[in-house]
């Protein structure tokens, strides 16, 4: 079962998500959901009901995994399988990490809305480049924890560019995207080219310099 955007609303506000967590779970679904229409219109066939769904619930239990400690991501599909919603439960699970099998030719709701958070810092669109050093910033208190964003970040530079390669847009398309438009079901990145947009290769080049420095140093 999937729950409808009212539910999730619900659901947020039931387990007394934060008001920053809350805005940044609706740029998260709103990014989500432009970009899994887009591939649907490159002939992918994503469920937009799953992934908006996925991505408003994506951080469903980080308000109280501040307290707790606990993986946000994991607790976060546990409790959406006990609440009965078995057909978004894998898309909180791996929306931090994916798991190795998921990848393959086609394009899944999840992949879609593990990008989506990864190009959504608080409430606001940006580069991978400037999403992970926030979160090692954040969070990279330790050379093990470092060395698994690192990992986490080529991961996503190696989704992006399978995710885009199906696409007339470029990365940068997803600038356009913010909570300052009201909510609605027109997409600010429907209809555009690649040349329509904010440049992406600076943000590209750095990332895959440091990604190849990564790799090497192993």
């Amino acid at each position: 079962m999937i729950p409808s955007p009212q539910e999730c609303l619900d659901i947020m506000k039931e387990y007394n998500m934060l008001e920053h967590i809350v805005r940044h779970s609706l740029l998260v679904k709103r990014v989500a959901v432009c970009l899994a229409e887009e591939l649907n219109r490159a002939e992918e066939d994503l469920d937009i009901s799953k992934v908006t769904a996925g991505a408003f619930l994506h951080d469903i239990i980080k308000t109280r995994s501040i307290i707790t400690g606990e993986d946000h991501a994991k607790a976060g599909g546990e409790l959406l399988e006990r609440l009965g919603f078995n057909g978004i439960s894998e898309i909180v699970r791996q929306h931090v990490t994916l798991d190795n099998e998921i990848i393959s030719p086609t394009v899944s709701e999840i992949e879609v809305v593990n990008y989506a958070d990864k190009r959504v810092k608080h409430d606001k669109v940006v580069a991978l480049e400037e999403r992970f050093a926030d979160i090692r910033k954040r969070y990279g208190d330790n050379e093990k924890r470092v060395c698994l964003i690192n990992l986490s970040e080529h991961n996503a530079i190696d989704l992006e560019r399978k995710l885009f390669s199906r696409l007339s847009i470029t990365p940068g398309a997803l600038f356009t995207i913010s909570l300052r438009v009201r909510d609605s079901s027109s997409c600010p990145i429907k209809g555009r080219g690649r040349n329509n947009f904010p440049n992406y290769a600076s943000h590209l080049q750095a990332i895959f310099a440091r990604s190849s420095s990564t790799k090497s140093s192993k």
